[in-house]
């Protein structure tokens, strides 16, 4: 295009790309985590089928004794 400029850009010194850990070191500080107050509750798998709603086992049982 006409009046375009190439972009000059500078060094910031020598950074060694190959060591991975002096690139990232300082993202460390910037992590975003959740903290998960709910602790997950252990169940068997007559608890779970129980608590499904779509899912009626009672024609499986003898209700009548």
């Amino acid at each position: 295009r006409k009046d375009y400029k190439l972009p000059v850009f500078q060094k910031n010194g020598e950074t060694n790309l190959d060591d991975i850990e002096a690139v990232f070191k300082d993202s460390e500080e910037h992590h975003v985590t959740e903290k998960n107050e709910q602790q997950s509750t252990a169940m068997n798998a007559f608890e779970l089928i129980s608590m499904s709603k779509g899912l009626n086992l009672e024609n499986l049982f003898d209700t009548e004794q």
